[in-house]
């Protein structure tokens, strides 16, 4: 959507630093993205290989990150050295995602994993009834 090509990517876990009676730990690791990539399943799969390189089993983590840096202008890239089948199914692919979600509003489509493990869901207690999504959450007056 923006038009830019990722350079470096950035992968951080951290615990609770406020936390004093939990183990302490905290580590990033930056990685190179060549050839310059805005593709989500490139970019998502070497945020995942950066997380396995810095995760230690053992720590009740806080938050973990992903940044990306060294963003090109993608008009102003180099072209790659090499391209195949495989480059171009995933630039259309990315094309087609950009459009759907343009069309029917950000995260229509996602592209990601989803977790096995309840312990890893999203926190959705604080969510507001779908009074706008569900009949069934409407409240009847008389």
């Amino acid at each position: 959507r923006e038009g830019l090509l990722a350079g470096r990517l950035l992968v951080s876990v951290s615990t609770d630093g406020f936390r004093d009676d939990l183990p302490q730990y905290h580590n990033s690791a930056i990685f190179s993205v060549a050839p310059l990539s805005n593709c989500t399943l490139e970019l998502s799969h070497l945020a995942l290989a950066g997380l396995a390189d810095i995760f230690k089993h053992g720590y009740a983590y806080k938050r973990a990150g992903v940044a990306l840096d060294a963003l090109v202008p993608e008009a102003d890239a180099p072209a790659p050295l090499f391209t195949d089948d495989r480059f171009e199914g995933l630039r259309r692919l990315m094309q087609a995602l950009d459009f759907c979600n343009a069309k029917y509003g950000a995260q229509a489509l996602q592209v990601g994993l989803f977790p096995s493990s309840p312990l890893w869901r999203t926190r959705q207690s604080f969510d507001a009834p779908g009074y706008t999504v569900k009949w069934s959450d409407v409240v009847v007056g008389c």
